[in-house]
C-alpha cells in the first residue's frame, strides 16, 4: 500500500516531444502545507519522480538532486516538464520544471546514472556517535499550531534540539521516517526525509521564528530498496556557516552505521 507521501509526490506523464520533454502533471493536496505553501520535501520529490519517469534507462538511479523553490506551491494541480540535458554511457543529466498557474515555482537539476564496476578503497567514515535505540525516544508531535501541517505525515523521535527549546547550539539529531511506510523506501523518500527536519537555527530560538529553504543539494549513496523500511533512519543536522541572514547547513540521513543520503541546504531567516 502506497504511503501518504507516495500519493501525494505522484506524477502522471502526459506526453513526450520531439524535443526530449516529457510532461507530466500532479496534484498537490490539501494537509501538505508548510508556511505559505506546500512542504519543500513535497516540491523537490515531485522533481525527483519527473526525472526518473522520465529517463528511458531504468538501470540508472537518481544519484543527486540539486532544487531551487522559487515561490510556494499551493494545493492544486501543477505540471511538471523533464527534459534531457545530456545521456552518457552511464549517466543521465535532466532539468526539470514545476509550474503552477503559468508561473514555474521550482527548478531542479537531477543526475542519473547506473553503478560504477570500480570501488573506493577503505577509509574510515564521519560516522555519527551512536544514539539511544530508536524505540525509547517518544514520537514528538509536529503539527498544527505548533507546527507545519505537513507534519502529521513524519514520524519524528528527537533526541537532541528541539525547536524554539534555547539550545545552546543549532545541531540537531534524532530519527526520521514516513507515517503510513511499509514497503520498500525510494529515492524521491530519501529526498523528502532529508528536508522534513527543521532548521537547527530554530533549535537556539525561544519563541517561534521561520526559516525558507534557498537552494537544496541532496545526493542518495545507497541502494534505498535494501533500506529497512520498518526501521526510522538516523538524522543529524549541523550548521557550518552563515551571513547576513543566510546560513549553510549539512544533513546528513544513516543507518546501522552507513550512509543514507546527504543534503547541502541553504536557508534564509524570515523572521
Amino acid at each position: 500500500m502506497p504511503s501518504a507521501f507516495d500519493r501525494a509526490s505522484a506524477v502522471q506523464q502526459l506526453a513526450a516531444s520531439s524535443n526530449g520533454q516529457v510532461a507530466f502533471t500532479a496534484q498537490v493536496p490539501i494537509g501538505w502545507d508548510q508556511g505559505r505553501g506546500a512542504f519543500g520535501g513535497l516540491v523537490l520529490g515531485l522533481l525527483a519522480r519527473a526525472a526518473i519517469a522520465a529517463e528511458i534507462d531504468k538501470s540508472r538511479s537518481l544519484r543527486t538532486l540539486l532544487g531551487d523553490i522559487a515561490a510556494p506551491v499551493q494545493p492544486g494541480e501543477v505540471q511538471l516538464i523533464a527534459r534531457t540535458l545530456r545521456r552518457g554511457n552511464s549517466q543521465s543529466n535532466l532539468a526539470v520544471e514545476l509550474s503552477q498557474n503559468g508561473e514555474v515555482l521550482s527548478l531542479g537539476s537531477a543526475v542519473l546514472a547506473s553503478a560504477r564496476k570500480p570501488t573506493m578503497p577503505e577509509f574510515a567514515l564521519d560516522v555519527p556517535a551512536p544514539a539511544p535505540d530508536w524505540r525509547t525516544i517518544e514520537i514528538a508531535r509536529v503539527r498544527p499550531p505548533q507546527g507545519p501541517a505537513f507534519g502529521q505525515h513524519i514520524e519524528f523521535r528527537p533526541v537532541l534540539g528541539l525547536p524554539f527549546s534555547g539550545a545552546p547550539n543549532p545541531d540537531v539529531r534524532g530519527y526520521v521516517r514516513l507515517v503510513g511506510q511499509d514497503g520498500p523506501l525510494d529515492a524521491p523518500a530519501l529526498i523528502a526525509l532529508l528536508d522534513a527536519h527543521w532548521p537547527g537555527v530554530l533549535s537556539m530560538a525561544t519563541g517561534p521564528r521561520v526559516a525558507s529553504t534557498v537552494s537544496f543539494a541532496g545526493e542518495i549513496f545507497c541502494d534505498p530498496v535494501s533500506l529497512d523500511w520498518q526501521e526510522p533512519l538516523d538524522y543529524r543536522s549541523r550548521i557550518v556557516a552563515q551571513h547576513a541572514g543566510y546560513f549553510l547547513e549539512l544533513r546528513e540521513l544513516w543507518q546501522r552505521g552507513s550512509p543514507v543520503a546527504m543534503n547541502q541546504q541553504t536557508l534564509a531567516l524570515i523572521r
